[in-house]
């Protein structure tokens, strides 16, 4: 995987994003939603999926429910929180090689869930490529 202006690259183009793109201006932590360990934090997100940058690589193909809220203590506590169905599509060691990028696609995204994650977006991006 490669870096450019920021923007992580897999090697696989079959697993190009078809959505647009929020880069966060918040780093929200993200949880097995069923375990409750702590994956990572959120790195980016768009309607079709998202990236998390954590200390263990993510087995491809494994589907998880995962949850992102905001951090206790914050402004953000209780105001964000979106749990959902993901298939993680790719993971490889991060830009700092003490932590790995993991993309992984939503699978199945209502209407409501969609709206969700639309204001998320509006409230932590600041806009998507």
């Amino acid at each position: 995987m490669s870096k450019q202006s920021g923007r992580y690259k897999p090697k696989l183009e079959r697993f190009r994003r078809t959505g647009k793109r929020s880069h966060l201006l918040y780093y929200l932590p993200v949880f097995n939603a069923v375990s409750g360990e702590r994956m990572g934090v959120l790195a980016d997100l768009s309607l079709g999926g998202l990236l998390i940058v954590g200390h263990q690589r993510q087995a491809i193909g494994e589907q998880l429910r995962v949850r992102i809220e905001g951090e206790k203590g914050s402004r953000l506590a209780g105001e964000i929180g979106l749990t959902v169905d993901a298939e993680v599509r790719w993971s490889a060691q991060d830009v700092n090689p003490s932590y790995f990028a993991t993309g992984m696609r939503f699978l199945s995204i209502d209407e409501q869930m969609q709206q969700h994650i639309e204001e998320i977006l509006h409230r932590l991006g600041h806009g998507g490529d």
